[in-house]
């Protein structure tokens, strides 16, 4: 998805290179401004043929759905329920391919140095085999997904 080699790219060139007086958290919410305004900008415009795309107000958007490439023993995953302002991340496997998630944003374990957006965050919304999971988020590899719009 080019959105995010864009947005690594403006934090790793830009934002992680400025001597800012403020405090990381604030750079890091000038950061997040203008990559949510990028993100609607760009992917939302395009994949929204004119009509209007919006986040649940629960965080996700209902119409980028985000699928795995498994592989013959599936893809690992990381899940998480949001605890606070924390989430505790757990190992899963996903084994098929019934499940749907819906894209959230990209996601890095630490934003004091280079951006990679490793991770794909996105929200489970339809699964049997997972319906104990249904409603909580999931971290998979970026390089690991495809990216589909519905409208």
């Amino acid at each position: 998805m080019a959105y995010r080699e864009c947005v690594r790219h403006l934090w790793n060139s830009y934002f992680l290179r400025v001597n800012w007086v403020e405090s990381e958290w604030d750079y890091r919410e000038y950061f997040d401004d203008i990559s949510r305004r990028l993100f609607e900008q760009t992917v939302v415009k395009q994949v929204s043929e004119g009509s209007s795309v919006e986040q649940t107000s629960t965080g996700f958007y209902p119409t980028i759905r985000v699928v795995p490439c498994l592989g013959p023993l599936g893809l690992e995953a990381l899940w998480g329920k949001a605890q606070g302002t924390t989430t505790e991340w757990q190992v899963i496997q996903l084994k098929s391919a019934e499940h749907e998630f819906h894209f959230i944003d990209f996601f890095d374990w630490t934003v004091e140095r280079t951006m990679d957006h490793q991770y794909c965050r996105v929200r489970l919304t339809k699964s049997q085999e997972l319906a104990a999971y249904l409603g909580c988020d999931f971290l998979l590899e970026s390089p690991h997904v495809q990216f589909f719009t519905s409208s």
